[in-house]
Formats: structure tokens, sequence, C-alpha cells
């Protein structure tokens, strides 16, 4: 079967709300990280914190706490308050240079997972 990308996301504690907010935070439950891209920006989360990159290059680094990001620099544009459940396009890939964790040892090979969604093609 194929796994719920809504889920997904709220698994690795993701919620874009528009191509100018996002909400990032909360548990991350695995040891690599994960980088998600969707509306032209780029979501990278690890078991530290968040970076998320907006379209026009505005970066933010944030801890592991649940909070709203949002660029200065984008178009404003009419969006809910809450984010879409599900993504139109998604690719989520592991770093290929996974953060190592002295309490919990490292798998013995890298995996990479890729995952991309498009809809109404």
């Amino acid at each position: 079967g194929v796994f719920p990308l809504a889920l997904f996301l709220r698994l690795i504690g993701v919620r874009l709300i528009n191509a100018r907010r996002v909400w990032v935070g909360g548990a991350f439950p695995f040891q690599q990280a994960v980088t998600v891209r969707q509306r032209g920006v780029t979501i990278t989360r690890t078991p530290q914190g968040s970076t998320v990159r907006f379209a026009s290059g505005y970066t933010v680094q944030v801890d592991d706490q649940w909070q709203a990001v949002e660029s200065p620099n984008e178009e404003r544009e009419t969006a809910p308050l809450t984010p879409n459940p599900m993504p139109s396009v998604l690719s989520a890939v592991p770093d290929p240079a996974p953060a190592t964790s002295p309490e919990i040892p490292t798998p013995p090979a890298l995996t990479t997972y890729k995952i991309s969604v498009r809809r109404g093609e």
C-alpha cells in the first residue's frame, strides 16, 4: 500500500500553509535528516531542529519547538489559517550524510527514501 503523505508530514512535524508560511517542530522520530520541497519552499528536519528556505532565498534555522516560520520577502497571498491536508507535490529524501548519535547505533547501510506525488496530471 501507499503511506498517506499527510500522515508522513504530520509524523515529521511539517505543515506547509502556503509559499510564505510554514509550521515546523515537535518530536522528530528519525536519525537522518528529511528534506521536503513544495511550493518553492524547502524544509529540512533533523533531530536538532529545522531549516526552512523560501523561494526568495530567505532562510531560517529554528529549534525543535513547534512554531510558525514566515518569509518577509514572499508576496502575500490569501491563505487558509490551517494547513492543506494533502500536498500537491512532495519530495522527501533523507540527507546523504546522516547525523550520528552516541545513544543510538548507526544502521549499517544508508537508506534513501524518495516520495513524489503529482495531482491532476
